[in-house]
C-alpha cells in the first residue's frame, strides 16, 4: 500500500472522542435524527447490537456521573452537533441535559438491544407530531450510513467518506514496519497531539475523585508526591488515571484509535511515556505513535471491532509493545514476537462492556506492555507449541481472529442477558 494511504488511515482512525465511544456513538444518531425535524420531539426509540449495548450500558454521559445509553440518546437528541462526529456532545449544555433527564424521567426514550444485529449497529428513531426520523450508523461509531425521513432517504448512503478503502484491508505487518520507518515526519506529526491530550486526561483523573479511581489509588500508594521512575508502573499509573476520567464522565477528550478512547489511551501513553523517559525526539515519537495505532488497527482487522476479548487489552497492548521494542531498536522480528507475546497472554480477557473497571484492564495492558517488548528482545518469544500462538504472527491473529468469531455471539448474549437481569432488579 502506498505511504498517503497509511497516512490517510492514520488521519481517519486517530481522532478525538468526548467520552465513552458506544453512547456517544448513540447521541451521535440521535442528533442526526434531530437536525431533520421540524416539530418538538415527542419519543425516541433506540435499537443496539449487542456489542454497543454491552459497551454504552455501564458507563458515564460526559458531564455527569449518570450512566447509559438511554442518557446519550436524550443528551445528544436535545444538545448534540452530528457535524462534530465522536465529539458530538461538545455543544451540549447544562440546559440541554436537564431536557435529556426530563425525557428519561418521562419515559420517552426505549433501549432495544437487536439479537439479529451485530457488530456495530445503532439506529435511532425520533417522533414529532410532523415526522418520524430513522438513522442507522454501521460497521464503525462514526459511519452513518441513512437518514430516512417518513420513509424517504433525507441524506446519501453509505457516507463513502468513512468507507474503508479495499487496499487498508489487505495490508501487511512489513508495510506498516517500512512506513513506520520511511514516511516523512511531517506527515505524522499530528499524532503528538495524541499523547499530550491523553496525557491530560490522566492529570485530571490523578487530581480528581472520578469513574474508579484506580489511577489516583495507586498514584497515592506509590506515594503520592511524584510519579515512579519506572516506565512501566508510570504508564500503568496514567492509562488507569486516564480510564478513570473517561469513564467516569469527564468532559476532557481522549484521543481515539480505531473507534475506542480507551484503546487510544492505552496505545499512546505508554510510548509516550517511554519516549520522555529515554528523552526521544518528537521524531522518534511520532514514528512510535504511528507503529503502534498501525499496530492496533492490524490487529483488529483480525479479532474485529467489536469482540468477545477485550481489546484495550490485546490489541493496544500488541500496539504498545510493538513500539516500545521498536524504540529500543528491536529489528521485525523482535516486533513480531512482542506482538504475539501480549496476544497469547492477553487473548482471554473478557469483554464485559465498557464502564468504570476498564481501568483496571488497561492498567495491566500498559505494565505488561513493557514486560512484552522486554521478553522480545531477549529472544523470549510464544511459538508453535503455546496455543493459539502460531510461528508467524500472521498465523498467530489468524488463530486470534478464529476464536473471537466463535465466542464473540454467545459471550454478547450471555452478558446482555447479565444486563437485563441487572436492571430489571434481578440482580
Amino acid at each position: 500500500m502506498k505511504k498517503h494511504r497509511f497516512t490517510e488511515l492514520l488521519k481517519k482512525e486517530v481522532t478525538p472522542a468526548l467520552g465513552c465511544t458506544a453512547p456517544v456513538a448513540v447521541a451521535l444518531a440521535a442528533a442526526r435524527c434531530q437536525a431533520e425535524i421540524t416539530a418538538p420531539p415527542l419519543s425516541i426509540e433506540i435499537t443496539l447490537s449487542p456489542g454497543i449495548y454491552k459497551n454504552g450500558w455501564g458507563v458515564a454521559v460526559p458531564g455527569t456521573d449518570q450512566k447509559g445509553n438511554d442518557l446519550g440518546a436524550a443528551l445528544g437528541l436535545f444538545g448534540g452537533d452530528y457535524r462534530l462526529g465522536l465529539e458530538v456532545l461538545n455543544s451540549a449544555g447544562p440546559e440541554d441535559m436537564e431536557k435529556a433527564k426530563t425525557f428519561l424521567r418521562e419515559s420517552r426514550v426505549q433501549v432495544n438491544c437487536s439479537a439479529t444485529e451485530k457488530g456495530i449497529y445503532i439506529e435511532a428513531v425520533v417522533t414529532t407530531e410532523a415526522e418520524t426520523v430513522r438513522t442507522v450508523i454501521r460497521d464503525t461509531h462514526s459511519t452513518i450510513t441513512s437518514v430516512e425521513v417518513n420513509g424517504k432517504a433525507a441524506a446519501a448512503a453509505p457516507d463513502k467518506k468513512q468507507a474503508i478503502p479495499q487496499d487498508q484491508r489487505a495490508i501487511t505487518y512489513d508495510e506498516i514496519l517500512d512506513y513506520t520507518e520511511s514516511v516523512a515526519f511531517n506527515d505524522i506529526a499530528f499524532l503528538k497531539e495524541g499523547a499530550v491530550m491523553n496525557r491530560a486526561l490522566a492529570r485530571y483523573g490523578l487530581e480528581n475523585h472520578i469513574g474508579l479511581g484506580s489511577g489516583r489509588a495507586l498514584f497515592l500508594a506509590a506515594g503520592g508526591e511524584s510519579l515512579p521512575g519506572d516506565p512501566a508502573l508510570r504508564s500503568k499509573i496514567l492509562t488507569c488515571a486516564a480510564a478513570d476520567a473517561r469513564m467516569g464522565g469527564s468532559l476532557l477528550p481522549a484521543m481515539s484509535t480505531v473507534g475506542s478512547g480507551n484503546q487510544g489511551i492505552t496505545a499512546i501513553l505508554p510510548v509516550a511515556v517511554w519516549a520522555e523517559s529515554r528523552a526521544l525526539s518528537d521524531d522518534q515519537l511520532c514514528r512510535g505513535l504511528a507503529l503502534s495505532h498501525l499496530t492496533t488497527y492490524f490487529v483488529k482487522q483480525y479479532a474485529g471491532r467489536i469482540s468477545s476479548t477485550c481489546l484495550c487489552a490485546v490489541a493496544s497492548c500488541a500496539g504498545s509493545a510493538a513500539a516500545i521494542t521498536w524504540l529500543r531498536g528491536g529489528n521485525a522480528e523482535q516486533i513480531g514476537n512482542a506482538i504475539k507475546n501480549a496476544v497469547s497472554a492477553l487473548a482471554g480477557m473478557l469483554c464485559d462492556g465498557a464502564k468504570n473497571s476498564c481501568a483496571l484492564k488497561m492498567g495491566v495492558a500498559a505494565f505488561e506492555a513493557f514486560t512484552f517488548a522486554s521478553l522480545a528482545l531477549a529472544g523470549a518469544s510464544v511459538g508453535y507449541y503455546d496455543g493459539i500462538a502460531g510461528n508467524s504472527l500472521e498465523s498467530t491473529l489468524q488463530n486470534l481472529g478464529q476464536i473471537t468469531a466463535c465466542t464473540k455471539n454467545p459471550s454478547d448474549d450471555a452478558l446482555v442477558a447479565i444486563l437485563m437481569a441487572k436492571q430489571s432488579g434481578r440482580q
